[in-house]
């Protein structure tokens, strides 16, 4: 990095919403590479569930607000660090307000509120900030960024008006094709079902968050050093890195909504022909 990238990192401002596995994750490697300013959300505590995946979760630190226990540990890394903490996470009316003045948003928010998702894209669009999420699934990792003015927003990504009112955002009616670009062929189908039908959360891996921290990373280093040469990852476009099939793929997926049909049908089929070898025929498989 040049003295002139290096000082623009210094200069600048993240805000992240969901401080969660990728959101924690993010935000340290991001004040080892020299951001110095945060404004952090997240109304949740540690659980032991959270213990696999990120680092700010340890015996010590369970039940204590992620938000609070990411602002000790920027601290740790740079005592000189500035982190504004939001404990009471993120509301539809106070968006606004969390983004003010960042250079970059990072959306890390539960894919069950998209609704809350949706107030911040809106909120970083009006105040002419890129914003950017990422995604584990099993070993691979997505990640993409929203352009502050133009391009594709992430409502056109997940399948909903620009002017949808936020209250008539529900998590049931946007399919998981939306929202989920890329699967693992090796993922479980009905684990999947379960996700999509709302049962339970997609499985995380330590891995896997590795991976998408690892992505997101650097494309928020793209964004806050303004690269001329390295745009970031635009909407409807996705990086991807997948290190856990026959060989590691890696690239970026120019059609998210085909990609996770050819890939859901790739593992189906991969499920039936492991189901048909076993007794009793296809096991769990609906």
């Amino acid at each position: 990095m040049s003295a002139r990238e290096q000082d623009a990192v210094l200069q600048s401002q993240v805000a992240i919403a969901g401080v969660g596995g990728e959101g924690f994750n993010l935000a340290l490697l991001l004040a080892r590479s020299g951001v110095q300013r945060f404004r952090i959300a997240d109304p949740e505590v540690f659980e032991a569930e959270n213990v696999n995946r990120v680092p700010g979760a340890r015996t010590t630190t369970l039940q204590k607000n992620k938000a609070e226990v990411l602002r000790h540990d920027i601290l740790d890394i740079n005592p000189s660090a500035l982190v504004e903490v939001w404990p009471d996470g993120i509301g539809r009316d106070s968006a606004d307000d969390f983004v003010e003045g960042a250079s970059l948003t990072f959306d890390g928010i539960d894919l069950f509120r998209p609704d809350l998702s949706v107030a911040l894209y809106r909120a970083a669009r009006r105040h002419t900030i890129p914003a950017m999420t990422s995604m584990n699934i099993g070993r691979s990792a997505v990640v993409t960024s929203f352009k502050a003015t133009g391009g594709t927003t992430f409502e056109k990504l997940i399948g909903i008006s620009d002017n949808l009112p936020l209250d008539q955002i529900k998590p049931e009616s946007i399919p998981l094709s939306r929202t989920v670009p890329y699967l693992p062929s090796y993922e479980n189908v009905s684990v999947l079902q379960r996700v999509a039908s709302g049962q339970m959360p997609l499985p995380s891996l330590a891995v896997g968050v590795g991976l998408a921290t690892a992505l997101a990373a650097e494309q928020a280093l793209r964004h806050l050093t303004h690269y001329e040469f390295k745009q970031p990852v635009w909407a409807r476009r996705f990086a991807y890195v997948d290190i856990g099939d026959t060989a590691v793929r890696a690239g970026t997926l120019w059609f998210p909504r085909a990609s996770h049909y050819r890939r859901l049908l790739t593992a189906v089929l991969r499920s039936v022909v492991g189901a048909a070898h076993q007794p009793g025929g296809y096991g769990d498989m609906p």
